[in-house]
Order: structure tokens, then C-alpha cells, then sequence
């Protein structure tokens, strides 16, 4: 039996933060690991932490966008700069989110679905960070993330809540470890990818 490779067992421990998420349109989850691979935290997308939302909130897929504290940020706050060499988020970082994550001194960041309105390749490139899709990892399938709704109970599906975040990545890169090759099942983000948050 072979070995969890890195990548799908941080990916692994952002999807499982991400299932406590109280959004029911979008669960969005992030884990991140130090030097040493050990487990610093994780953090999912979500109101302030004790804040109890008003009856009728959580109707507007929409409308809910901006109260939203994203998985990034929150996991950022549980670590100081150039504590976190990697992190892991079920969707690319947005553009602000990624700029935080480059600000507190992240080398690689692991990501499932594509963020096509995200700047995150770009910021990637100019800071040197690797921002690489892992689309396979344990649980990716088992547990959807996104509410797939339809016509018939009035809310928007996943590919209406473009105001949101999501980005193309062709110039993401694969991903290694200190020499190790990339696990197959880790590839670089194609444009064909997209998913909102």
C-alpha cells in the first residue's frame, strides 16, 4: 500500500473543514502545513465566528456573498508569516485571498476547482508561489461542496453565482515535492475548469 502523496492529504483536510461550513450553496475549506508537513489548521468559509444570521439570510445565494468570511482568511489567522509552507483551498484562492496568502509567506497552494474570476495565476507568478489544481484527492467526490439547485426551488445554480469567485489557471504548475515526481492524479488548472464560490 502506497502513501497519501501531500497533495491529496492536505486537499483531504480542506474538504473535510470545508463540511462545516454553514453555507448551504457553497462549502468552501482550507488546511495549511508547515516546514515539516505537520498540520497547523484548518479553516472553512463561514459568518464571524459566534454570529447567529437573521431569519431569511441564507434565502439570496446572492445577497450572502458579502457577509461571507472566506476559508483563506480565516486560515490565515491562525498562523504568523512565514509559518505556513503550504496551503490547501477546495476552490482557488479569489484575488484577495490570495494576495493574503502570499503576504503571510505561503510557497505552494493546492487547489480543487478553478476560480475563473480570480487573479490568483497571475499573483502566483509575480511572487514565485506555485498554485497548483489537485482535482483528485480522498473525499473530492463523496462529499459535493456546491448545492446544485434547480428552476424549481428558485435559487441560482453554481454557474449563476459569477459575482462571486473562480479563475482560469494555465499558468499554474505541477506539482513536486522536494524531488518527489507529482502524484498522477495532480494536474495544472486548464481553462476547461470552473467552478464558483
Amino acid at each position: 500500500m502506497s502513501r497519501l502523496p501531500i497533495p491529496q492529504y492536505v486537499m483531504a483536510l480542506a474538504h473535510v473543514a470545508a463540511l462545516r461550513s454553514e453555507d448551504p450553496y457553497r462549502k468552501v475549506g482550507a488546511a495549511a502545513l508547515d516546514k515539516d508537513n505537520r498540520v497547523i489548521g484548518t479553516a472553512y468559509n463561514g459568518l464571524f465566528p459566534g454570529f447567529t444570521a437573521p431569519e431569511g439570510f441564507w434565502v439570496s445565494r446572492k445577497d450572502r456573498q458579502k457577509y461571507m468570511l472566506h476559508a483563506e482568511i480565516n486560515l490565515c489567522s491562525l498562523f504568523k508569516r512565514g509559518e505556513a509552507r503550504i496551503v490547501a483551498c477546495t476552490t482557488m484562492p479569489c484575488t484577495s485571498c490570495m494576495q493574503a496568502l502570499c503576504a503571510h509567506g505561503v510557497k505552494t497552494i493546492y487547489y480543487g476547482e478553478v476560480y475563473k474570476e480570480s487573479e490568483a495565476p497571475a499573483i502566483a507568478a509575480m511572487y514565485g508561489v506555485e498554485l497548483i489544481q489537485v482535482p483528485e484527492y480522498p473525499l473530492s467526490h463523496r462529499f459535493p461542496l456546491v448545492q446544485q439547485s434547480s428552476a424549481a426551488d428558485g435559487t441560482a445554480s453554481a454557474a449563476d453565482d459569477a459575482a462571486s469567485e473562480v479563475c482560469t489557471a494555465s499558468e499554474a504548475g505541477t506539482a513536486s515535492e522536494a524531488g518527489t515526481p507529482a502524484a498522477p492524479d495532480v494536474a495544472p488548472a486548464t481553462s476547461a475548469d470552473s467552478a464558483t464560490r
